[in-house]
């Protein structure tokens, strides 16, 4: 079987007036990426401005010396014995305690660092600054997430976990 098309039929076209659209279509896209652009400045611009008062007040508020943060880790001992925090924070409290004394110590933003963040930070400076700073966080986790089996992290009480924030302080040189 052969199978053959007619061509007495066919008539030439005109060119297709595709420059119009693809016009518009490429202006639209560009001001879709102005506009989208714009818009990552002011939000990541709104966000760092927030973030650099935040650190100025908050440096404005630190002590200046070690008396001054001893006082703030008794004073997280205290509320827990009044009350009016609960274990949890009171172990929150102290950790954020103990990274903000090396934030400030150190000059590095170590507020929002996590044990993992703080395994990779370079020992710069005392290397004894840095291990006894994961230690304490390290030793400040367990009592607030201990498992079932480990009666010895639930046993830790906030009065010792100010202990170790204390010799922290106390050691950074």
């Amino acid at each position: 079987m052969i199978l053959a098309i007619d061509t007495t039929d066919l008539h030439p076209q005109e060119a297709l007036q595709i420059a119009q659209p693809l016009w518009v279509t490429l202006a639209c896209a560009l001001v879709l990426a102005v506009a989208l652009g714009v818009a990552c400045i002011m939000l990541s611009g709104r966000k760092r401005a927030k973030q650099v008062q935040h650190d100025d007040e908050e440096q404005h508020a630190l002590p200046n010396s070690t008396d001054g943060w001893i006082a703030r880790v008794n004073e997280v001992a205290g509320q827990y014995d009044s009350g009016k925090l609960s274990r949890d924070d009171a172990f929150a409290a102290l950790a954020a305690i103990a990274r903000s004394y090396a934030s400030h110590m150190s000059g590095r933003a170590l507020a929002s660092n996590t044990l993992v963040d703080l395994r990779r930070q370079p020992r710069t400076g005392h290397a004894q600054n840095w291990d006894l700073l994961r230690q304490t966080v390290a030793a400040l986790y367990p009592p607030e997430f201990a498992n079932e089996d480990h009666p010895a992290a639930r046993d830790v009480s906030v009065r010792q976990a100010s202990d170790w924030v204390i010799t922290l302080i106390e050691r950074w040189k």
